[in-house]
């Protein structure tokens, strides 16, 4: 039974990532075939994840209150579906915005409630989290691509909204065989030396500085990375005069090394520590952003695209990890969705301020931005001590 529920979560992460990955990787596409210019289709983004950044805190919030995680990711996903269809039947701006917001909303708590439910999962039966989570970057990978194949053959609007609705269905199905045993206050996934003693409530979260270290790491890292990738559509498309199925070529570029790396990256923080692992990163998306940059050819972004799955390890494992690490478990649900509304705030001043860039001095300035803050980045981590408390880091799991 025990196997049986660990292969619902891998196969839930799939079909969860697939579904989002198409509509991540083509909504501005989406939205530019519609007639919207960079500035409307970065307020349409923004606006939506502005928004839910006052209502994601709820989520953990109420979990970590009720215990009741899986009731609550299949409230999220069951109200995404129907937000998702009104979505779809929008030509005007000012509805797409109203849409935006209200689907926002509705899926900011399936990926938190998935997190906290998988976590808890690995934490009980001695499983590593790294492993389920590669399997998003696999669904990833084959959702793009097959929303790619599909828009070339059909057309962009029915395989966008069709592919992700027809996912999240299953999904919703497949959550429903999911555990809803507690977590274990005793039993952390991981073992570091000295870790802090309980803090219970939303403000311990606010003020603990290793979570807000994090946050503003994030900022300067992952969320910059998957803000400009919202545009990495339109650069392919429209300013490298790229096909559909280059774009997915990109996201098989990004994803595919993912399913490995995630799956083994544990090991390597355990290795080299945090520290250097997230420096690596920042690293890393600095390379990216300068090719990105200074070289107009579709081919070298797709090849200098494969270091994001160390980025994604920090945004994922890393993190996850890390915060886990620096709070009581009992406030575990509250970081997850906290740190997941501070997401959706970065995201919408990114969003909208790369929208008026885009649309004023193209897609290159976009990237030429990105690379001053990962260079910034990477002094940060240089000269930080937050990662002290890692050392010494070792993951309990039976896979080892």
């Amino acid at each position: 039974m025990k196997k049986f529920e660990g292969l619902l979560f891998y196969i839930f992460y799939f079909l969860f990532f697939a579904a989002l990955s198409g509509f991540t990787t083509y909504i501005n596409v989406y939205l530019e075939s519609k007639g919207l210019v960079g500035s409307q289709f970065g307020q349409i983004t923004a606006a939506g994840l502005m928004i839910s950044v006052f209502f994601v805190p709820l989520w953990g919030i109420i979990a970590d209150k009720t215990k009741k995680y899986k009731l609550l990711l299949l409230i999220s996903l069951s109200a995404t579906l129907v937000a998702l269809y009104f979505y779809a039947q929008q030509t005007v701006y000012i509805g797409l915005i109203v849409c935006a917001i209200i689907l926002d909303l509705c899926r900011s708590g399936a990926m938190p409630m998935a997190d906290v439910l998988s976590m808890n999962y690995c934490n009980k039966n001695h499983k590593n989290y790294g492993s389920i989570r590669s399997m998003g970057s696999l669904g990833w990978v084959i959702g793009s691509v097959l929303i790619g194949f599909l828009a070339d053959r059909f057309g962009l609007d029915g395989a966008l909204f069709g592919t992700y609705g027809g996912l999240l269905i299953i999904s919703f199905t497949i959550a429903f065989g999911f555990p809803t045993a507690k977590a274990d206050p005793k039993k952390q996934a991981i073992e570091v030396p000295d870790a802090p003693k309980e803090k219970v409530g939303f403000f311990d979260v606010l003020k603990n500085s290793n979570f807000l270290f994090i946050l503003g790491l994030s900022l300067m890292t992952t969320i910059l990375i998957d803000s400009c990738a919202a545009y990495n559509g339109n650069h392919i498309v429209t300013t490298l005069h790229g096909s559909n199925q280059l774009l997915s070529m990109y996201t098989v570029a990004t994803a595919l090394p993912e399913v490995i790396f995630l799956a083994v990256a544990i090991k390597y923080y355990e290795k080299f520590g945090f520290k250097m692992m997230y420096l690596i990163s920042a690293s890393c998306i600095f390379i990216r952003f300068l090719v990105y940059a200074f070289v107009p050819n579709v081919y070298a972004f797709l090849f200098v695209s494969i270091l994001h799955c160390v980025s994604t390890a920090c945004a994922t494992v890393g993190n996850l990890q890390f915060i886990r690490s620096s709070l009581s478990p009992a406030v575990f649900a509250t970081a997850v969705t906290l740190l997941n509304a501070c997401v959706s705030l970065g995201r919408a001043v990114y969003s909208y301020g790369f929208g008026i860039v885009y649309e004023e001095f193209g897609s290159f300035t976009i990237y030429r931005i990105g690379a001053i803050i990962a260079c910034l980045a990477i002094f940060w981590v240089i000269k930080t001590k937050h990662f002290d408390h890692m050392k010494g880091f070792k993951i309990t799991t039976a896979d080892k």
